[in-house]
């Protein structure tokens, strides 16, 4: 801690009158007085405006005390993940049991999706809701950046990604420069999910066809047959879609089906 009088935190928060809106270093500011303290990190020497330790050494303490596991999680959530998903894997796939024909040719899609090795560039999961699309698309995506480890990857819902855009018109981050030009691996989930205008149609394409264009990884999944995602979404898209991997799971069980 800096020279000076020692201060009891609790006290300096609690007779301070709370400022609606600012910052956490603008509450540090108001509450010791512009004061500068030494972070009481390992050999961290850097000044700080609050008792305690500096948001980079707190960043690694976090990180050092995680487990392997919860470090891949993190990693996972960071790439956009819902955390209700982080469980999905190859090895929770649920096989169907059926040996029709159907059910067969299924479990070879899923067996060949799994060694999948980026040829083709351009993978798409079609089907049912709740055949466990997304659950196959999360299990590529963690085995492409466990394998890869200086690759980056990206998971985006449709809802989601269209969402961010439109935020990015007033002033937030330009996801769609981001999502075509540095991520390695686009995990675009429910193509097709968001009610289609002329703009959420042009967007949705412009993203993928870029993509394709530049033969960045992309797998998407979506409920829809090439034919609707021509006549709903892009006529050109779908016509592309001719040279992608594809793995239809209509011949799987819906796992969401309602019970009651």
């Amino acid at each position: 801690m800096g020279a000076g009088k020692e201060i009891n935190i609790w006290e300096a928060v609690t007779s301070s009158k709370p400022v609606y809106g600012e910052s956490d270093v603008e509450a540090c500011r108001r509450i010791f007085g512009g004061q500068k303290f030494k972070c009481r990190g390992y050999v961290c020497s850097k000044e700080i405006e609050w008792p305690g330790l500096c948001d980079e050494c707190i960043a690694k303490l976090t990180s050092e005390s995680m487990t392997d596991n919860e470090r891949r999680e993190s990693r996972l959530e960071a790439m956009g993940v819902p955390t209700g998903m982080l469980h999905c894997d190859w090895d929770d796939w649920k096989q169907i049991e059926s040996l029709d024909q159907a059910a067969l040719d299924l479990n070879r899609q899923v067996s060949d999706l799994m060694d999948w090795n980026g040829r083709p560039h351009l993978v798409v999961i079609s089907g049912p809701p709740g055949t466990g699309k997304t659950h196959m698309a999360i299990s590529v995506l963690k085995e492409y950046v466990e394998a890869n480890t200086f690759r980056t990857a990206r998971f985006w819902t449709e809802f989601n990604f269209i969402q961010a855009i439109k935020q990015s018109f007033s002033g937030g981050k330009d996801v769609m420069h981001d999502t075509l030009k540095s991520v390695d691996l686009l995990v675009f989930d429910d193509l097709g999910v968001v009610r289609s205008s002329d703009w959420s149609a042009e967007t949705r394409a412009g993203l993928l066809n870029a993509r394709i264009d530049n033969r960045k990884l992309t797998l998407i999944t979506t409920n829809l047959g090439q034919a609707e995602i021509s006549q709903t979404i892009d006529e050109r898209l779908a016509s592309r879609l001719n040279g992608a991997y594809v793995v239809n799971t209509k011949a799987a069980q819906d796992f969401r089906k309602p019970r009651f």
